[in-house]
């Protein structure tokens, strides 16, 4: 015969399966921001910022930078040939966004040995090809790859 199951075994197990459900999301968010700090075009482009007078003169020092929001996939994906970020970013005196829009190349398409965007290439990697500083008021063209 079955034994009657306690309102307290199942409220345990409720919260349990909560906790563990819960810590398993977040390893799993924290793992793919991790991912997607580790992409080249996310870094170059913290790279060409670090050095950009006018993005330090609107944003002000010091310059945080927030999580890519991943539930967002209008503005934020990574496709087969191309990948766009939106990155927030904040200063002392103002706060918005970097757009990070960046190309996949392959060694096929660089056989002449140029060096493209601030790295050359492996096998195929993305390179990036604008960001723009978009704030509250105004869009500033911060980089753009010349071809």
């Amino acid at each position: 015969m079955l034994k009657k199951v306690s309102p307290l075994t199942l409220v345990q197990l409720a919260c349990g399966s909560f906790v563990i459900g819960s810590g398993l999301i977040w390893y799993a968010q924290r793992n793919v921001q991790k991912k997607v700090r580790n992409l080249p075009h996310y870094k170059e482009c913290f790279t060409i910022i670090a050095e950009h007078e006018k993005v330090i003169s609107l944003l002000g020092k010091p310059i945080q930078i927030g999580q890519v929001d991943l539930t967002d996939r209008k503005s934020n994906f990574i496709g087969k040939d191309e990948s766009q970020l939106r990155i927030p970013i904040s200063g002392k005196f103002n706060s918005g966004f970097l757009n990070v829009h960046a190309k996949r190349i392959t060694c096929e398409e660089n056989k002449d040995g140029d060096t493209v965007g601030l790295k050359a290439i492996d096998n195929s990697n993305f390179v990036t090809n604008t960001i723009e500083l978009e704030l509250d008021d105004k869009t500033v063209l911060i980089y753009e790859k010349n071809n």
